[in-house]
């Protein structure tokens, strides 16, 4: 195996043999796992592996070989490829005498750098070589490398390379407090609370490295470095106070960049449960407390939720449940309540100080951000409050505006047009500015007609939006959908006049604003819904001037919504099965089936199959599915909600009514007999149940099976 290895070339390897020489090389590595490393660490550099987990059976080079690799690393720049093969033998080969004389060869060329790359960018680049090196060892390797330096005071440029290097931002539960031995991480430990007590002095440590200091203490300690936290962050706070100070008169030479991200997430990791009492007394500080107020908004959360792709409107239907008093889930009370308590206290306290300001405008900046917040955590309380502070005057705080009033109708509380445009007009304005140019003007303009169909009364909110559109130009149907849906939630029959008028004439904007218009449609309930839902299946009516013929995606959410309906109004479903039985062009045929494929109920599959016809080319695929389902079922095998057994199940009314149907129907008899040669072709694969006959309806005297 060893021969025929060495006799592959790069162009074998790459035409695809990875599978045949991974596994030789597994096999080989049970015998000699030096020459599997050797010989995989030479093809690797040449770039000829292209197979995965190589890395792992890699273990160790030729000494020589290394030192060449690594003195070629350290004094020169390399090209993007060869640096990331390179890179990747001496990580995974690294031990700590290597780890040791890069950090030391890494060290050595900071020391030379100006703090900009001016000049210097060919150095500034060889170090963030050396640099990707060291954060690619293993921490451990790294830290045994290094350990008669830990056991010194911190030098500046070390304890800045080491913080920077091993300082991650997104920790993980395998980070480096359950990775390191327990004396690694001890010697560690207290090689960081060395540094602290410099970097406590606001001009002791650069900013940069204090915060990365103080993110990496917090990762491999715990609640018992809060106190060493404290005295970074209030450092940090006089050193960015006094460099405003200096920036006011004239002073541009301090670092002027908030780390305040960095602290915090220091603190909430190292200690989860108890840190946001350290974010609470940031919030005292103004260069922390927007982020801080952010932050504590999502802590207060049960559940940050699962991304998403794309922009859903929100779920304007929540109102209701929250004007009835129905309280929401969707925080951890205790913290909701303290938090809010502690965001009220802070704007009563900005706002006394703007009233006794000369200018008014730094406060008025703080406000909004701050009262967003509030708004989220403590709507129904604090409405009053909010409102006053959305209303004050501010430059770009239309999504402040926006956000709070969202948060306040999502919380039940009632406003009046007025009180609504004293909020909204600027953000209204702000949007309106560059619709042509922007979708994010037109993102936002959605977001503040979303809010008007709430206004009390509703009728003038519907009315403002009408009025708003017919100022605005280059507010396309699609950038409609959240004030569409917003118009579906209201609950206001008016509202169905207004959707007809932004679907156009020839129905055209249907398509382009999408389901949420159909949706919306449905939500609003009523007579005329039932008339506009109907209008898509019932040759009968022109809702618009063209048929509107909708794809596949918007055909499923119609289907679903007409059963939906249909399940609640049994007059509308008997409208459905009198269409079905009537004449109709395909597509609405192919929509009702597609709703009949909704029903669960035997008794209404079974009307449901007047929907088949001998005249199209097959049965509908979703209607076929609903039959199938009908006599089969799938049974959750193991733990995987992916795998399962398929059993038979009954279902001698379908049977018994396709039977009729075959014999007497001359419109649909093909199509029933088609259907009743596929269920027999599923009870000869999975089997047939114990309590179904084998004739369908002996009763009847028709032969059985019966031929074509």
């Amino acid at each position: 195996m060893k021969a025929e290895l060495e006799g592959l070339d790069k162009k074998q390897l790459e035409a695809g043999n990875a599978g045949p020489t991974q596994w030789a090389l597994e096999e080989l590595r049970q015998s000699d796992p030096q020459w599997v490393s050797e010989w995989l660490a030479r093809k690797f550099l040449e770039g000829s592996t292209r197979f995965a987990g190589w890395n792992e059976m890699v273990s160790q080079i030729p000494v020589a070989e290394r030192d060449r690799l690594l003195e070629r690393f350290t004094t020169e720049l390399l090209d993007a490829n060869e640096q990331r093969r390179v890179l990747s033998i001496l990580a995974t080969t690294a031990d700590g005498e290597l780890a040791a004389r890069v950090f030391e060869r890494t060290c050595e060329i900071r020391r030379g750098l100006t703090i900009g790359p001016g000049q210097d960018m060919p150095k500034w680049n060889l170090f963030r070589q050396l640099k990707d090196l060291l954060a690619a060892v293993a921490p451990k390797i790294l830290l045994e490398g290094l350990s008669p330096k830990l056991e010194k005071d911190p030098e500046d440029t070390e304890l800045d390379l080491l913080t920077d290097v091993l300082a991650k931002f997104n920790p993980t539960p395998t980070d480096m407090r359950t990775t390191l031995p327990d004396n690694v991480r001890q010697k560690l430990q207290a090689y960081l609370k060395r540094a602290v007590e410099r970097a406590a002095d606001p001009n002791g440590m650069r900013a940069s490295v204090r915060a990365h200091l103080a993110v990496l203490l917090a990762q491999i300690g715990g609640p018992t470095d809060i106190p060493d936290l404290r005295r970074l962050i209030q450092a940090d706070s006089i050193r960015y106070r006094e460099m405003q100070a200096a920036r006011m008169k004239g002073d541009r030479s301090g670092d002027n960049t908030g780390y305040v991200f960095l602290y915090m997430s220091a603190v909430m990791a190292a200690d989860p449960e108890h840190g946001d009492e350290v974010l609470l007394e940031m919030l005292s500080e103004p260069q922390y407390e927007r982020f801080v107020a952010e932050e504590i908004v999502r802590r207060a959360k049960k559940s940050q939720g699962q991304p998403t792709l794309g922009i859903r409107p929100p779920a304007f239907e929540k109102v209701w449940a929250a004007r009835e008093g129905k309280e929401t889930e969707e925080y951890v009370e205790e913290r909701r309540s303290r938090y809010a308590d502690a965001l009220r206290a802070l704007v009563e306290k900005i706002l006394a100080e703007r009233e006794a300001a000369t200018d008014k405008r730094p406060a008025e900046y703080r406000l909004k951000p701050i009262g967003a917040a509030l708004a989220a955590l403590d709507a129904r309380r604090s409405a009053k409050l909010i409102l006053e502070v959305m209303a004050l005057p501010a430059s770009y705080d239309a999504y402040n505006r926006v956000d709070s009033l969202q948060s306040l109708i999502f919380a039940g509380v009632r406003m009046t047009l007025a009180e609504m445009m004293n909020v909204l007009g600027p953000a209204i304005e702000q949007a309106g500015r560059d619709l042509g140019n922007s979708d994010q003007n037109r993102w936002l303009l959605d977001r503040c007609l979303s809010v008007l169909p709430f206004a009390e009364p509703p009728v003038e909110g519907i009315a403002k939006i009408r009025e708003i559109l017919s100022q605005v130009r280059f507010f396309y149907p699609h950038d409609s959908r959240g004030f569409v849906a917003a118009l579906g939630a209201s609950r206001f029959p008016d509202a169905m006049d207004l959707l007809l008028e932004l679907a156009k004439p020839d129905g055209s904007a249907v398509a382009q604003i999408g389901e949420e218009w159909i949706r919306a449609v449905a939500q609003l309930g009523g007579r005329r819904s039932n008339e506009v839902l109907l209008s898509f299946v019932d040759p009968d009516q022109k809702l618009f001037t063209k048929e509107f013929v909708p794809d596949y995606h918007h055909g499923q959410v119609l289907a679903g919504l007409l059963a939906g309906r249909a399940e609640q109004d049994s007059e509308f479903k008997a409208k459905l099965f009198r269409l079905a039985n009537g004449e109709q062009p395909p597509s609405k045929r192919t929509l009702l089936a597609k709703a009949f494929s909704y029903f669960q109920r035997e008794g209404d599959l079974v009307a449901g199959l007047c929907v088949l016809r001998d005249d199209t080319s097959e049965v509908p695929f979703e209607l076929l599915q609903s039959i199938e389902a009908a006599f089969l079922e799938r049974r959750p095998y193991g733990t995987d909600s992916n795998v399962y057994t398929i059993a038979p199940r009954g279902s001698n009314a379908l049977r018994k009514r396709l039977l009729e149907i075959a014999q007497t129907d001359p419109v649909r008899k093909r199509s029933a007999f088609a259907l009743l040669g596929q269920i027999e072709v599923w009870r000869l694969e999975h089997g047939r149940p114990m309590d179904e006959p084998r004739h369908p309806a002996i009763e009847s005297g028709i032969p059985w099976p019966i031929l074509a």
